[in-house]
């Protein structure tokens, strides 16, 4: 056990009393490191102290070798058959499954194996054709920490290392050529889908959310004003839209280069109206309107919750 040559693998050998094999063991490789898990209070990885199964394997998924953590978190794990890269996969009650590529530059390989945990948020990304979008870009987020990832081949993602206590996870989701989406008040075990809208360089399209983040339910009416900035700031008015089920609204057929503002109002289940223009403008008014572009698209954080 204390040789540095690799462990010797064959299968389909067939061996009886009159025949003798000559097994030829070539010089192995050691991988070792540390395995660790997130600290939630100082924010800092820390070893694992639990004995954790490491599997090692090459690219085209043949097994090789495997061994286990020791109780201070740390492992190694020698003798292993010469490749290029390897594969390191882990496996540990409550934690994601980890799987590690390891390039071996060296007769010795430091790596460390992150352990995330296996509390997840899994949804599909499509489009308003019920097209699935790829490589879409995924940031959940909550006030205490963020994790990202993206979608898959078939537009699905399946997200690790949540929190299983947090009830209010934001779900950002991004893609080239679409409008980006989010959804708020979510939890580890949640599936959340998301249908994303398509950006045009002659539309401003915008969406409607209160302070939390929350889509306007259908008690609430909101009515969206479009005008062309003016040097006064007065006038200038273009038209209105309503939003659809998911907040979204779109004024398209714009003119390039002309700057506009937007002003929504709300009317809420109990009769109080909201009138507010598409800035930070801390009660400026118009005054404080941002001036939009065709081809922008934007959140709109009304200062209310809807009910």
């Amino acid at each position: 056990e204390d040789s540095n040559l690799s462990i010797f693998q064959e299968k389909g050998i067939q061996l009886n009393g009159s025949k003798t094999r000559t097994i030829v063991l070539t010089e192995g490789i050691r991988v070792a490191g540390n395995v660790q898990v997130l600290d939630r209070s100082s924010g800092s990885w820390v070893n694992y102290t639990r004995s954790t199964h490491i599997s090692v394997y090459t690219r085209d998924n043949s097994f090789l070798v495997s061994g286990q953590s020791k109780p201070d978190g740390t492992y190694a794990i020698s003798n292993i058959p010469m490749h290029a890269t390897i594969i390191l996969r882990v496996t540990a009650p409550g934690f994601a499954a980890l799987e590690e590529y390891v390039d071996t530059q060296a007769p010795t390989n430091e790596q460390d194996l992150k352990l995330l945990s296996g509390a997840t948020i899994s949804g599909c990304v499509k489009d308003q054709s019920g097209r699935l979008i790829k490589n879409a870009r995924i940031l959940i987020r909550s006030t205490e920490m963020a994790v990202t990832g993206i979608s898959d081949n078939q537009g699905c993602f399946n997200i690790a290392g949540l929190i299983d206590t947090v009830s209010d996870y934001e779900i950002i989701v991004q893609a080239d050529g679409y409008i980006s989406q989010s959804k708020g008040g979510k939890q580890a075990g949640d599936t959340v889908h998301f249908t994303l809208h398509r950006t045009s360089p002659h539309a401003i399209t915008g969406r409607i959310l209160d302070r939390f983040r929350n889509v306007p339910p259908e008690s609430v009416s909101v009515v969206v004003k479009l005008f062309e900035k003016t040097d006064e700031n007065f006038g200038g008015y273009v038209g209105k839209t309503l939003i659809d089920n998911e907040g979204y609204f779109s004024f398209i057929g714009l003119e390039a280069g002309q700057a506009y503002h937007i002003q929504c109002l709300a009317r809420l289940a109990d009769g109080e109206e909201i009138v507010q223009w598409a800035a930070d403008d801390d009660g400026a008014g118009r005054d404080g309107a941002d001036d939009y572009l065709a081809g922008d698209d934007f959140e709109m954080i009304v200062d209310v919750v809807w009910e």
